[in-house]
């Protein structure tokens, strides 16, 4: 007979893998009934706990999952990784599966692990976006399945779940240039080094098999907030030749660029056309409506959980790169008018 395991003395004792493991290390968080209950089953069928004199243990099954955001995420930033909660929570929920919210920061070079996986008290780690390589190296140590969503970054041992941002761009770019557009502005963030690199490149193959030759004034990475691209876009407007087109590396650069071209009296898309990626709700409700690329939350929530909680039962598995070239064209984008 195969030996028995915490998963098989859950179910004979109609409890989850969880109350075992708080049964055998003696912590609460379930009756002294069902603690009783417990015990009764492992003495019935012989089951050999945990060892600590000989420190012999058996991987414990807590079924709950730590999920961990950047510390730095601006609240408009989050409405993607709401999007992506919701697909992340369903794939949870159908296989037993609880989520635990948290963040790592750093303080002082060092890394505040917060207790819970510090005692690692969960099977495994889901990390939403790009976090601090020293933070990524720590979490590894603590040998947990770790698998990284939405991260553009690139590493020996990395294992992730994200889009194709070099494609996303790419099918932006090729919309506007199908409308007849040529001179185009592009819109992002060198801070973000490896996303930038990712849609700069798809926006630079784009322009290149178009034979674009673009100013480098209409090349804007210094895009740090609000403020930063308000002036991007002033300095823009003030070169004398308007641009027919702002490729934008995300909805929210999109959105903040059409607001202030509005501001400014310029017209979208009677005097200039937007596009962005992501399609976030708010790209909906926007006046006028964002064209964007979609990049699939529920299926890179689903494709990640399952990722991890392979990981967890022991398989191994390497990254994946989820297709993204869903245009979604609504009233942001039109033929230049010039």
């Amino acid at each position: 007979m195969d030996k028995l395991t915490t998963r098989d003395i859950a179910r004979l004792a109609g409890v989850s893998p969880t109350a075992v493991s708080f049964a055998l290390n003696d912590k609460p968080g379930i009756s002294e009934e069902t603690r009783r209950h417990i015990w009764d089953i492992i003495e019935k069928t012989g089951y050999q706990p945990v060892t600590r004199v000989l420190n012999v243990r058996e991987p414990l099954h807590f079924n709950r999952i730590a999920v961990i955001f950047r510390d730095d995420i601006r609240p408009i930033d989050r409405l993607f990784y709401t999007e992506l909660n919701t697909s992340v929570m369903l794939a949870c929920s159908d296989s037993g599966y609880d989520m635990v919210f948290t963040h790592l920061k750093l303080k002082d070079g060092k890394v505040q692990m917060p207790e819970i996986i510090r005692t690692r008290s969960v099977d495994g780690v889901l990390v939403y976006g790009d976090i601090h390589s020293e933070i990524t190296r720590q979490l590894h140590a603590m040998e947990l399945p770790v698998v990284e969503l939405d991260s553009s970054r690139r590493y020996p041992g990395q294992v992730a779940v994200s889009p194709d941002y070099c494609t996303a761009a790419y099918t932006a770019v090729r919309h506007l240039l199908s409308l007849g557009h040529k001179d185009i502005v592009y819109i992002g963030n060198d801070e973000l080094h490896d996303f930038n690199l990712q849609t700069f490149t798809g926006f630079q193959r784009a322009a290149t098999e178009a034979g674009l030759s673009l100013d480098m004034s209409r090349i804007q990475i210094n895009i740090r907030d609000e403020a930063s691209l308000h002036a991007a876009v002033d300095g823009i407007l003030s070169g004398g030749v308007l641009p027919t087109a702002f490729f934008c590396a995300t909805d929210l650069y999109a959105v903040h660029t059409m607001q202030h071209l509005h501001q400014r009296g310029i017209r979208v898309p009677q005097d200039v056309s937007v596009v962005g990626i992501d399609d976030t709700i708010i790209s909906r409700f926007t006046i006028p409506a964002l064209t964007t690329v979609r990049i699939d939350r529920e299926e890179l929530g689903r494709r990640g959980f399952e990722v991890l909680s392979a990981m967890i039962a022991g398989e191994k598995r390497e990254s994946v790169t989820l297709p993204s070239s869903d245009l979604v064209v609504r009233e942001s984008t039109a033929a230049p008018a010039r």
